[in-house]
Parts: C-alpha cells; structure tokens; sequence
C-alpha cells in the first residue's frame, strides 16, 4: 500500500514544536514490517531554505517525494476598505478547503490512506482518498477563560461589544473547523485517552473512531557533554542578549516549555522566591522560545512577577536549548517542575523521567495518565515548596523518585508509537 504523509509542516513554525516533534519520530522509528510492506509518500512544499528531508532518517524506507502548492491567499495589510475584501476571498477560500477537502493535495489517486499531523490546520484532500488524523488537544476551546473567550466572558474581562462578538465567533469558527476535519477523516488517533475523551466530550466524536496512540521517548543517541556552555538571555539597554554560562550540577529546579497561561509559571516563580527567602542556595532554570528574558513571556502577570522579584540574579532564561543541552539539564536537576493545568500528553514530564530527573507536577488532565505514581505532585506554589523541600533534604526519597520515573519513562517510546499509528492505520 501507499501511504500518503504531509511533511509541509516541517517547513512552518511547527518545525520545533510538539507537532514537528511528533512526525520526526514517527517517521524515523517506523517499523521494519512497514518499510517492506508498503510506500510511504511524502508532500512537501517547494524546497527552499528549510528541507524536510534533513529531519527525517529514510534509511530503508521505499519513498516517493510530491510536491504540493501551497494555498495562495492575498496581503490585505494597510489595504483599507480593500484590505477587508480582500480579507473576505481569503475566509472563503478557507472555508471552501474545509467544506470540500484540501485543494494543496492534488496527486493522491493512487494512495490507500493519506496521514496528517495537524489537526487545527491541515485538511484531508479533497479527492475520495481514506484519511487518518493525528488529535493532540483541544485546549483553546476548553480553557475558555485563557483562550478563545465566549461572549460573556470576553465582556466580564471589560472587552467593547464588538470585540466580544469578535472573540465569540472566533471560538465558533475554531470549533466548527475542528468538528469538520474530525467528522471528513475516516481515523482519528489521539495522543492520550484524555484527549479522545475531550474529542468526545466538546466535539461530539463517535468513541469508536477515535484510537489512542501514546506519543513517547528514547535515550539520546549521543554522549550527554559532561558541562556544557549554556546561553543565558542577560537584559541589556539593547534588550535580552544571550551570554555564556554553566549551571551548578543538582543545584537548579528546571522548566521546559512554552509560557502560556495554562503553565502556571506564577506558581513556580513564588515557590522559587519562597525557597531562597529561606536560605536555599538553587537556581531557576527556564528553558524555551519564549524563555529569553523577564518581559518576553506572553503572560504579563509573569512578566511583572519576573520585575518583583529579588532574586533576578539566580533566575537563568536560556531560551531554545539544542537537544544535547535539554539532555544535560534534564539529568544534572535538582528536579523538573511542571506547573501545567492542561496538556495532552505532557511530554516533557516523561522526558524528564526517562533521565532519571524528580519531577514535580499537577494533576490533572493527561498527566495522570502518563506520569502514573512515579511524579510528585503539587497544586499551588505552597504545594511546589513543600515537594522540593523534601528532595532538597532526603537523598532517598530523590533516589526512589529518581528509579519510579526511569520505570515509567519505559512504558512509551517512539518506536511502539509509530507502531501502534501504522498498525490502526491499516486495521
């Protein structure tokens, strides 16, 4: 069979995040039995700077490269009253490809099931051709308070009647796009069961077509550099510029993510003040794109927190970390703290795990379901306090979390990932 897959996110924004993560290693741990059986056809926009195929190991996989056009929708910027028209034949175009399929993927004739990795964006192909879709979660729409506003809300948070409607019909579109491409595709595979039950709960999915495929983990293929030099974002009259540093090995609490609302970033700032208000000689390590510094986070409470605060100097904003660097961190903290009310899967709470790194986390949601007993687990900044006081002063009860996180971390990898999509692909 041809197996159709389009990799043209590969070539977004999607490139570093979960989404690109998660179709590199599916790609690159596909099962022996697979590469003999069947073709994998890969879509990819025209090749410029950033080539997908450098991403991907195909080694033994029998594969065929299309190419696909991307949509062409028109700059409305400083247009005016023209803008907005022109606005209008962008939405319809939009919504032309939502009710009739996606008009980039032409050549599919000869496939058996075309695979997609994005749920919010990419749409199964117009032509009658089996599609699955990969579902990570549906957090804008149900932290509606955080995200995409209803009208009443958008109106008790002091927004004008206009943008109030605004918010609102942004929501419905959300919902209702996200609706058609569950109902078009004809197999859904979510990340956690946490997930499929959301789908089911807010989309109104059937639960038999939905699966559920953990994402997973694997050891780093390379030796872990013993200290590596760090970029620490350092504000300068010139704003946050990067400086090199190193970090005190089991002496840092760690985050990993993006800083939007649902990491309760807030949190772990204040049982960060509160632990060295007491005399506790650690450091704070933030790591990602949006870590660069005290005013680059979305989240202005954040922001104005980081401004507060009288322990700048022990706060380390290293922004986006190469894989050898996130690979270092992981095993040389004190513990990995990840304040989140909503994910869905939670990824790096597993990562965190499989090098042997205590993780402090909330339950809720997915991360019940994947951390299992092997988390400590913590509800407010009091709550985050308290659980690293307790690894700070017992050496055991680190070792003991330290050994339950590795025997979690065993039960996902990207190998029975890629596994379990082919295998309910073709079921």
């Amino acid at each position: 069979m041809k197996i159709g897959i389009d990799i043209s996110l590969l070539q977004t924004a999607h490139r570093r995040r979960g989404i690109g993560y998660t179709l590199i290693n599916f790609v690159n741990h596909l099962p022996k039995e697979a590469k003999q059986d069947h073709t994998f056809v890969l879509y990819h926009y025209p090749i410029n700077d950033d080539d997908p195929f450098d991403l991907l190991d195909l080694r033994g996989v029998t594969y065929e490269a299309r190419e696909i056009i991307p949509t062409k929708l028109y700059d409305t910027g400083g247009r005016g009253r023209f803008g907005l028209l022109l606005g209008m034949i962008n939405h319809i175009k939009t919504f032309k490809d939502i009710l009739f399929g996606d008009s980039r993927i032409k050549d599919i004739d000869d496939l058996g099931y075309f695979l997609q990795f994005d749920q919010n964006h990419l749409l199964p192909p117009r032509r009658k051709v089996p599609s699955a879709q990969i579902l990570y979660d549906i957090i804008p729409y149900v932290m509606k308070h955080d995200y995409m506003w209803t009208y009443g809300i958008a109106r008790a948070k002091g927004r004008s009647r206009k943008n109030s409607l605004k918010q609102h019909v942004r929501r419905r579109l959300y919902y209702w796009r996200t609706r058609m491409i569950a109902r078009k595709a004809q197999k859904l595979l979510a990340i956690s069961e946490h997930t499929k039950n959301d789908f089911i709960k807010y989309m109104k999915v059937r639960p038999k077509k939905i699966s559920v495929c953990h994402l997973g983990v694997e050891e780093s293929p390379v030796a872990v550099p013993k200290n590596p030099a760090l970029d620490r974002y350092v504000e300068t009259s010139w704003g946050p510029l990067p400086q090199k540093t190193t970090l005190p090995k089991g002496k840092f609490l760690l985050f990993v993510g993006g800083g939007d609302q649902r990491r309760k970033l807030v949190d772990l700032l204040a049982a960060f003040n509160k632990l060295r208000a007491q005399g506790e000689d650690v450091k704070l390590a933030l790591a990602g794109d949006t870590m660069r510094g005290p005013n680059t986070t979305p989240i202005e409470e954040l922001n104005r927190y980081f401004k507060s605060t009288s322990y700048m100097d022990d706060i380390y904003f290293l922004g986006f970390v190469t894989d050898k660097q996130r690979e270092w961190l992981y095993e040389n903290a004190l513990a990995f703290v990840y304040p989140s009310v909503y994910e869905g899967f939670g990824l790096p709470v597993i990562e965190a795990m499989l090098r042997g790194t205590p993780v402090i986390t909330y339950k809720n949601t997915s991360i019940e379901e994947v951390a299992g007993s092997a988390a400590l687990y913590a509800h407010n900044s009091d709550t985050i306090l308290e659980q690293t006081q307790k690894l700070l002063t017992d050496s055991k009860l680190r070792g003991k979390y330290k050994n339950l996180g590795k025997k979690q971390a065993s039960k996902f990898s990207w190998n029975e990932t890629s596994r379990c999509i082919v295998k309910k692909l073709l079921n």
